[in-house]
C-alpha cells in the first residue's frame, strides 16, 4: 500500500514538473491508477488487520476461560481435577498466575 502511495506521489511529482505546453491527461490518468491501487490495498490491509485482532482477542479470551476454569478447579480441590502426585494448587498461585501471565 505505501509503496502505491508513492507511486501516485511520484507521478504528482512529475505532473508538477512537466511543462505547461502539454496536456498532461497522461499523467492524470496515472496518478488516479496509482491511488486507486492505493485505495484498494489500503482495504484488503485494513480488513486482515481487522481479522487478526479479532482472533487474537478471542484467543486471549478462550484461554482465559480456560486457565481460570481449570485452575479453579485445581484451587478449590474438586477431586476429579486433583492429581494425586501434584495435590491442589493454592488459590493465591491461581491468582498470582492470572495476574502476571
Amino acid at each position: 500500500m505505501l509503496s502505491a502511495w508513492n507511486k501516485s506521489n511520484n507521478i504528482a511529482s512529475k505532473r508538477m514538473i512537466a511543462t505547461t505546453h502539454t496536456s498532461g491527461h497522461l499523467e492524470t490518468r496515472q496518478y488516479n491508477e496509482a491511488n486507486e491501487e492505493a485505495r484498494r490495498l489500503g482495504i484488503a490491509d485494513s480488513f486482515w488487520l481487522g481479522c487478526t485482532s479479532a482472533f487474537t482477542k478471542n484467543m486471549d479470551l478462550v484461554l482465559l476461560f480456560l486457565i481460570l476454569f481449570f485452575g479453579g478447579k485445581l484451587a478449590f480441590g474438586s477431586p476429579k481435577f486433583v492429581h494425586k502426585n501434584l495435590g491442589s494448587m493454592p488459590f493465591g498461585t491461581l491468582v498470582k498466575f492470572q495476574l502476571y501471565w
